[in-house]
């Protein structure tokens, strides 16, 4: 994989990240409607916030302790930095 692949799959986590941690309510009751296992669960909260199920397990794997306003304000700042860096290689 080369930088910029990296950069974009990076950008692709803390989307998801970002997306967990400002709707956290919302994570938390479709989790808790959806009955099922795992896979389930990861298929309701990709169809309720229209994300792949990548993305979706990405968010099932977050720990509790990341949804700190400091670490939604970390997580923005370097969302930032990484399209800053995929731009500064796609106008290179």
């Amino acid at each position: 994989m080369d930088e910029r692949e990296n950069l974009v799959a990076r950008r692709q986590i803390l989307g998801a990240v970002l997306l967990a941690m400002e709707n956290a309510p919302r994570v938390l009751q479709v989790c808790a409607n959806a009955s099922g296992d795992n896979d389930v669960v990861a298929t309701a909260l990709a169809a309720a916030f229209g994300i792949s199920e990548f993305e979706a397990q990405i968010i099932l794997d977050m720990q509790v302790k990341r949804f700190t306003p400091q670490n939604i304000t970390r997580a923005r700042s370097e969302l930032a930095a990484v399209e800053q860096r995929i731009g500064d290689i796609d106008g290179a």
